[in-house]
């Protein structure tokens, strides 16, 4: 993939929903699995209810943060494209979702990576932005 010139308010934009979107990857795993746990040992039907509530709701705005991210990724008119396709994937499979939203992720690390900034577990650390213009 070549090197895409991109100014540091761009970088720094594409830093944080990315870490917005692996904030809300994280809560979709636990609150699914605390659901499954919740219904498999018989607990109280609300909690469950609640509990995939919670899931949707993250699910919501983790696809929101990645369209923003897929934007800023690649551009409005691709990320219009792939934006679509996620959607649909959303709709029909939610678990294939997780997984594309973890392939957004890749492709936004290396973008980063490639305009040497430091990405951890849960993204780029906001302090390599604090002295550059």
């Amino acid at each position: 993939m070549p090197k895409k010139e991109l100014s540091n308010k761009q970088l720094k934009t594409l830093a944080s929903r990315q870490h917005y979107t692996i904030i809300g990857i994280v809560f979709i795993i636990v609150f699914s699995a605390l659901a499954f746990f919740v219904a498999y040992v018989d607990g109280d039907e609300s909690i469950v209810y609640l509990l995939e509530a919670c899931t949707k709701f993250f699910v919501l705005l983790a696809a929101i943060n990645s369209i923003l991210l897929v934007c800023s990724t690649y551009g409005p008119i691709g990320g219009f494209f792939v934006a679509l396709c996620f959607a649909l994937v959303l709709y029909y499979l939610p678990v294939i979702a997780v997984l594309l939203l973890l392939g957004i992720n890749q492709q936004a690390t290396a973008i980063l990576r490639s305009h040497d900034i430091k990405v951890g577990l849960l993204g780029a650390d906001k302090k390599q932005f604090a002295g550059k213009t």
